[in-house]
């Protein structure tokens, strides 16, 4: 009896063994996905050294050029520049944002752009150079238009900070912070429009950020439209949202208060809307897994904003 004891004793072991190594190997891919993220592990970016206040910039030129209270802004997310994959075609997209910059319809020509993270499909110098020379072609393109000052702005994703890529960020990303907003406000008679650009790239905002946001958003009656990364709701799927549930539902309540229009998102590479009652979230698709883009057309009259969205190239 002790010694089939013992065997036993050795097979429940080899078992545990095994079970834990398909854990530990479940666990990496998990992490290593763009689901989560493994710099959570290794390289300690916390988002609460980086968003501590918002700081509020300038806003583009090229809204105050509008000739109505109605014009465009172009959204792609997840372009991850360094990325393995061979079928990027920048090309394809510069030429349809020239036959856009050229429709007869001055509302429906992009005045500037946004761009929800994973700028950068590894955190490093060259993938930002990239990036740069991206959205200066963009810039070229609109000025030869008659656009002047076309600005790309962007938010931190996950993939955006593997290998330390924040201090890669701040100093080649404009507008080399993480946490801010600007306003427009494209004529005399309009009410003009609130931006605010999160950081969420941590999947979460940690309270200095939301503190900082709450008392900013609660202090300005203008309608807004918000853009993070990590999406708020993402259909239920939990490992694609911001992770903790009260923070999330704090940010609900808080724009549903303080007249947020529109949420835009991105990581999850789908496309998807869902009604939060006062304001609408919108999941954008991958620029490179889907080629795919959205085209908003906002009216600072009204205070709405109409997506176009699954745009392709």
């Amino acid at each position: 009896m002790p010694v089939q004891g013992c065997n036993g004793g050795k097979v429940l072991k080899v078992k545990s063994a095994f079970a834990a190594a398909c854990f530990l190997v479940l666990a990496c891919c998990l992490f290593l996905s763009c689901n989560l993220g493994f710099y959570w592990f290794v390289f300690g970016e916390d988002v609460e050294d980086r968003a501590k206040e918002i700081i509020v910039i300038d806003s583009p030129d090229s809204v105050s050029e509008t000739t109505g209270e109605k014009y465009s802004v172009l959204v792609v997310t997840d372009l991850h520049f360094g990325s393995e994959r061979t079928d990027r075609d920048d090309e394809a997209f510069y030429e349809w944002f020239k036959k856009q910059l050229a429709s007869d319809d001055e509302s429906l020509k992009p005045r500037f752009m946004i761009c929800l993270g994973d700028i950068l499909d590894g955190g490093h110098k060259e993938e930002a150079e990239e990036y740069n020379n991206f959205a200066d072609k963009l810039a070229d393109l609109a000025e030869e238009a008659g656009i002047h000052g076309f600005t790309s702005y962007s938010i931190v994703g996950n993939h955006d900070l593997y290998n330390h890529g924040w201090s890669v960020w701040k100093k080649k990303v404009y507008p080399d912070t993480s946490f801010y907003v600007f306003n427009t406000k494209s004529d005399s008679q309009s009410q003009g429009m609130s931006w605010y650009f999160l950081d969420t790239g941590n999947g979460t905002l940690g309270k200095p950020q939301l503190d900082s946001l709450s008392e900013t958003m609660e202090n300005d009656t203008r309608p807004k439209i918000v853009s993070m990364h990590y999406p708020l709701y993402c259909g239920g799927i939990v490992q694609l949202c911001i992770q903790n549930s009260m923070e999330r539902n704090l940010l609900m309540s808080l724009f549903a208060r303080n007249n947020v229009k529109l949420v835009l998102e991105g990581h999850a590479h789908r496309t998807k809307h869902y009604d939060c009652g006062n304001f609408e979230e919108h999941l954008i698709s991958s620029y490179l897994y889907s080629r795919a883009f959205t085209l908003l057309t906002v009216d600072e009259k009204s205070g709405s904003v109409v997506s176009h969205p699954d745009l392709e190239y």
